[in-house]
């Protein structure tokens, strides 16, 4: 089991009634209630919002690689990011990378995004009434976010989705850990998360894969002010900026 330790620092509460459960993995993911917010970040949510970013107008969510290309096949003007094992299979525009998508020109266009944990980990969600995508980069958008149910018997489920969605990973954990404190009120050291991921094996994965800009990009926090949500469109799941 996986145990990191977090300074946490009292605060005014913002939410009193809202009952929050942690998930963790593809089996947590799948046993998520109420509304759901799904954390992978290295990179999949990362991604998604630098994407948004720079200015993608939607983001289909596809699970598998063969159903990636032939959605791509049929809307060539679609660009199709994604990766298996960390990079990006054959036939694909784009990997799963943060700094790759805020580098690209996405006005206006739609994408589609296959990646190991955090697509799985989407579909996964049968019993969510509501999904949404974060990571520190938009910790504060979710706080904010979730003000408006303060004193509602709120169901949350927030879903840790790990290393492929199998095993648990330190970036993923601590992550849920911040935002729940967050809307609990209370408020953690993220100089000492980011130390204690930095010194991670996920963390050193990166580094070895040549990836260490996503590594930094993804451990930024605040740096985007919206929640992405999934709406289920034409039989398709849909991230839309929020």
């Amino acid at each position: 089991m996986i145990c990191f330790e977090i300074i946490l620092i009292s605060a005014d509460v913002v939410t009193s009634s809202m009952r929050i459960s942690i998930q963790h993995l593809l089996s947590g993911a799948a046993r998520a209630r109420g509304i759901c917010v799904l954390i992978d970040v290295f990179r999949s949510s990362n991604t998604m919002l630098a994407m948004f970013g720079s200015g993608v107008k939607k983001i289909i969510q596809v699970k598998e690689v063969e159903e990636a290309l032939a959605l791509k096949k049929k809307n060539p003007g679609w660009l199709l990011f994604g990766e298996r094992d960390g990079t990006a299979p054959p036939g694909f525009d784009f990997g799963n990378s943060p700094v790759e998508a805020e580098r690209v020109d996405l006005k206006g266009k739609t994408a589609i995004l296959c990646t190991s944990a955090g697509s799985a980990g989407i579909w996964a969600m049968k019993d969510a009434t509501k999904i949404f995508i974060a990571s520190f980069a938009n910790a504060g958008a979710v706080i904010k976010h979730f003000k408006q149910y303060a004193g509602q018997d709120v169901e949350v489920t927030m879903v840790a989705i790990g290393i492929e969605g199998n095993l648990r990973a330190p970036e993923d954990e601590l992550c849920t850990e911040y935002l729940k404190a967050g809307l609990e009120g209370r408020q953690s050291d993220l100089e000492v998360i980011r130390n204690v991921i930095l010194a991670g094996p996920t963390a050193r994965r990166l580094r070895e894969r040549g990836q260490e800009d996503d590594l930094e990009f993804c451990l930024r926090s605040d740096i985007y002010g919206f929640l992405p949500r999934i709406y289920k469109e034409n039989g398709l799941l849909t991230v839309r900026k929020q």
